[in-house]
């Protein structure tokens, strides 16, 4: 039992990280295409916070 505990947390924390690992590439690749504006910089962290809020909520409605 306590097998199937921590691999239901390890994909749940994989999940997690690929959710974010997605918005941060998006969020850069977004950024990137902007002119005035860096995209290893403070926008780059903004926007993939915000990316990531927004697919939260979206996965929690559906």
């Amino acid at each position: 039992m306590k097998g199937r505990i921590m691999a239901a947390a390890t994909n749940t924390l994989e999940d997690e990280r690929q959710l974010l690992v997605g918005c941060i590439e998006d969020a850069f690749e977004a950024i990137r295409l902007l002119p005035g504006l860096d995209a290893n910089g403070p926008a780059l962290v903004w926007l993939a916070d915000h990316l990531l809020d927004a697919r939260r909520q979206t996965a929690k409605e559906s």
